[in-house]
């Protein structure tokens, strides 16, 4: 393919096998100039475009990045109601799942799930003293029995 800057093809100038004179001879010199030329120019570009194309393969993998910590600010700003409640208001929620899953698991009380929701149930939950004044006491009675016994119990029998 000949493109503006080269020259023709030395086939075109000398065919083979044929003895050149002076004037041939700076023609092909003059043509392997040309070449020289257009191959640097080549190889320049080239150099250009692979050092471009390591720019682009950065870009796309920020832009992958991106996308996905927008994702996640997006999951985490979109409206769910009970991110809107109050405190007050959670925890009360955690004092009726207390009371319920309390009665289904005698074994212990279940605040570990609530403590691993997310920050702000953690800070919530550990905060309510309401939900920290039973202590169950697996007892020296029957095996796997169970005693529990509240801070208000305690109280009423000092």
């Amino acid at each position: 393919m000949n493109s503006p800057q080269s020259a023709p093809n030395i086939t075109d100038v000398v065919p083979a096998n044929f003895l050149c004179d002076n004037r041939t001879m700076e023609k092909i010199a003059e043509s392997q100039l040309l070449d020289e030329k257009a191959l640097e120019s080549l190889e320049d570009n080239l150099s250009v475009l692979e050092s471009r194309q390591r720019c682009l393969k950065d870009e796309l993998t920020t832009q992958t990045r991106l996308r996905c910590s927008i994702a996640t600010h997006k999951s985490l700003l979109s409206y769910s109601p009970v991110r809107s409640l109050p405190g007050e208001v959670l925890s009360e929620i955690f004092l009726h799942y207390d009371s319920v899953f309390q009665e289904i698991v005698a074994s212990h009380r279940i605040h570990t799930p609530i403590l691993q929701v997310c920050r702000r149930w953690r800070t919530t939950a550990l905060a309510d003293p309401r939900l920290w004044t039973t202590i169950p006491l697996i007892g020296s009675g029957a095996r796997n029995s169970q005693t529990t016994r509240t801070v208000d119990d305690e109280e009423q029998s000092a």
